[in-house]
């Protein structure tokens, strides 16, 4: 069953398919390929995926499922994809990954992030765009951070 849509609301964790209306967020609501989740400032959101992988969303991020498919027998035969538009979030992979990590990625606006590990930290800030391979005074850019692992970048 699908959710009523209303206008977005301030402070809030919502669904959305299109740039008008959204879905408020809640516990248990089912994601679909395509549905992007927006917090807003102060707000946040823990995914929990069939392959227990998880995705915390921090405040004033955009993120998209672009394709999720996992069948518990087979998780190698599975996919994780996900666009990271704007903000930051953390993950840690779960049975997909494990078991085939080329199926799980990350786009983002200058990078696509493949996984060497299972747990990492992603900010898109700013534009998310880095100018120059000097770093960035204004703190413009993608910063990734790994807690298990490494991940493999594969720039835009």
């Amino acid at each position: 069953m699908r959710c009523a849509c209303v206008p977005r609301l301030p402070r809030s964790v919502f669904v959305a398919r299109n740039s008008t209306y959204a879905c408020a967020l809640k516990t248990g609501y089912p994601l679909f390929n395509g549905e992007r989740v927006v917090t807003s400032t102060n707000s946040y959101a823990v995914l929990v995926f069939r392959d227990e992988s998880r995705v915390t969303v921090l405040p004033n991020t955009e993120f998209v499922v672009e394709r999720f498919e996992y069948m518990a027998e087979a998780p190698a035969a599975g996919r994780s994809f996900f666009r990271l538009v704007r903000g930051g979030l953390r993950a840690v992979t779960g049975a997909i990954g494990k078991a085939r990590r080329s199926r799980y990625r990350l786009n983002t606006p200058v990078a696509t992030i493949g996984i060497r590990g299972t747990a990492y930290d992603a900010v898109c800030q700013g534009t998310c765009i880095n100018p120059g391979a000097a770093p960035d005074p204004s703190g413009d850019g993608l910063f990734v951070d790994v807690t298990d692992g490494m991940v493999d970048f594969d720039g835009s």
